[in-house]
């Protein structure tokens, strides 16, 4: 913006070679959210080389929207902003006709009609255009286990601790479920479990440290842990804790090594119903996620 073109481009060039470092302990850094901030501060003082270069990165550091954090999404925002200001209008033509939409987001709507048939779309401009495609639907099958960063498990028993048959249930029956969950690396892990309730459950009450542990009711469910967030809500269990297996960050951050939860379900409505995994995720990190099994469980008429 000064109009020092050499220092600027040192100053480029420097911050190009770090933008491929990785820092584990910083919750929102990644190159994807380095290389899209850079995108939009060259767009701004017309750096065209440098945003060319930047533009291929960025399309080979992109990931679907479900794995990125709040970060990587706010600068996305701003690169794109700065891509589109940039680019003028995009010149497209649909089956080798001319687009009735222009200007610099055209749209198509396409009925499934003109789906079936085939849609050939085609660059007619002089500047590159930057495809990228995204489909959303939902599964015809249960999605299978994951361990994806963590180490996660789910139990049933009776109220007095025996594991009990989920295929042999009757309404008005309560039970208890115990989670554990344990992250695989010594990162500190601010962590979501969340279990969805199958149609015939209603959760009754959120166990505490003070059930369980040496004095508890609920002794045999060992030490509870203490969640910083713990939610009953209508059709889940939701609880926020810090989780790491680093002894420092245990001592320093106050941080669990393994979450032991525990709460009390009613079983309400007779049926077979979808028994859903619990899922467990690092807040910050999307991509560092499992979750269990999806499996059925039968509930008998009250006698």
């Amino acid at each position: 913006m000064l109009g020092d073109g050499s220092r600027a481009n040192k100053a480029f060039a420097l911050a190009e070679e770090a933008l491929l470092y990785v820092d584990n302990d910083d919750y929102y850094q990644t190159s994807l959210r380095d290389i899209a901030a850079m995108i939009a501060i060259a767009s701004e003082v017309n750096n065209q080389d440098f945003l060319d270069k930047l533009t291929l990165s960025l399309a080979n550091e992109m990931k679907s929207t479900d794995r990125m954090h709040t970060q990587e999404k706010a600068f996305l925002l701003l690169a794109s902003a700065a891509l589109i200001d940039k680019a003028g209008d995009i010149q497209i033509s649909m089956n080798n006709l001319p687009a009735e939409n222009r200007g610099k987001l055209p749209a198509f709507h396409l009925d499934a009609t003109e789906l079936a048939a085939g849609v050939t779309l085609t660059n007619v401009g002089a500047s590159n255009i930057y495809r990228n495609v995204s489909m959303f639907g939902v599964s015809k099958i249960a999605p299978e286990a994951v361990d994806s960063g963590y180490k996660i498990s789910k139990k049933y028993f009776n109220l007095q601790g025996e594991p009990i048959d989920l295929n042999s249930l009757q309404q008005n029956d309560r039970v208890i479920v115990q989670i554990n969950a344990t992250p695989e690396d010594y990162q500190t892990h601010p962590t979501m479990i969340v279990d969805m309730l199958p149609a015939g459950f209603e959760i009754e009450t959120l166990l505490t440290t003070e059930d369980a542990g040496k004095q508890g009711v609920y002794s045999w469910l060992g030490d509870l842990t203490e969640a910083q967030v713990a939610e009953a809500r209508d059709d889940r269990y939701v609880a926020a804790i810090d989780l790491t297996v680093s002894t420092y960050n245990n001592y320093y951050r106050g941080c669990a090594g393994t979450a032991n939860l525990a709460y009390v379900a009613r079983v309400v409505t007779p049926g077979e119903f979808s028994l859903p995994g619990v899922f467990v995720e690092d807040m910050y990190r999307p991509g560092v996620t499992s979750h269990t099994d999806v499996s059925r469980i039968t509930i008998e008429p009250a006698q």
